[in-house]
């Protein structure tokens, strides 16, 4: 996912505990006009608890799912970092909307990949942090599905 605020570093983990509905799939899942999507609760303790206990820290918190990527524009940047929402990616409300359609607890789990700001893109994809941190988390979850 790409970090939105100014102060997050590449390879930070996040939670992901609600997701701006800024994309078109899932409207198609949920009759609500909400302007978030939020994933369940314990579901989210649970992972922040096992990412904790192999050694990961992690935050938590909200993203912008938009499915328009080359529509990200500066003065919606701003209002959005400033309610606080960490990520920017383009399936975590769909996730979580399909999830609450099927009655299945959902979340998301990021590692920030790339930089979003005023200036431009910040690609950070081949850092190798990065592609560390991603290890660990597939280390992590795996079988654990």
């Amino acid at each position: 996912a790409g970090a939105l605020q100014e102060n997050q570093k590449p390879a930070q983990v996040v939670v992901c505990d609600r997701a701006l509905r800024h994309e078109g799939v899932s409207a198609h899942y949920l009759d609500s006009d909400e302007e978030f999507v939020v994933a369940d609760a314990k579901l989210v303790d649970s992972l922040v608890r096992k990412l904790k206990i192999a050694g990961l820290d992690s935050v938590v918190g909200g993203t912008w799912t938009t499915d328009a990527l080359f529509r990200e524009m500066n003065d919606e940047l701003i209002h959005l970092r400033a309610e606080g929402l960490l990520t920017v990616e383009m399936e975590a409300a769909a996730i979580l909307a399909v999830g609450q359609f099927r009655q299945v607890k959902t979340s998301c789990v990021f590692v920030t990949s790339d930089q979003l700001h005023e200036s431009g893109w910040v690609p950070r994809f081949n850092d190798q942090e990065v592609k560390t941190t991603i290890l660990k988390l597939l280390e992590v979850f795996s079988g654990s599905i």
